[in-house]
């Protein structure tokens, strides 16, 4: 399959509709929709190349506490890694939290300068 076709395959399921995210302000953590990108760039080095170049794969940041602590930090660890590899791209920004914490302010801080987008 050419590159371009992959492209196209990928630029959709970016797009595909978030059930959880019906209308802003009322939404839950899509956790499908935030790895989505990570498992079509873990398939093989050519998707991967592929995947890295499409900013608009990589424009959903999503934070919630839903889960467990160790999510939260997973959530965290890869908010300056979607925020580089979507440019300048869109975002779609999701967070919901309990409780807050000092590393939870820096990000806060991190994704505040890209409101822009």
């Amino acid at each position: 399959m050419p590159d371009d076709i992959l492209r196209c395959i990928f630029e959709e399921v970016a797009a595909l509709p978030d059930e959880g995210w019906e209308t802003i302000g009322d939404g839950t953590y899509n956790d499908d929709r935030a790895m989505h990108p990570f498992l079509l760039a873990s398939v093989c080095a050519r998707w991967r190349r592929v995947a890295l170049a499409l900013p608009g794969l990589w424009t959903y940041v999503g934070i919630s506490d839903e889960e467990s602590s160790d999510d939260v930090a997973q959530h965290i660890a890869r908010v300056p890694l979607l925020l580089s590899r979507s440019k300048t791209a869109p975002l779609d920004i999701f967070v919901h939290l309990y409780h807050f914490d000092a590393a939870l302010t820096s990000v806060m801080a991190t994704l505040a300068a890209h409101a822009s987008r």
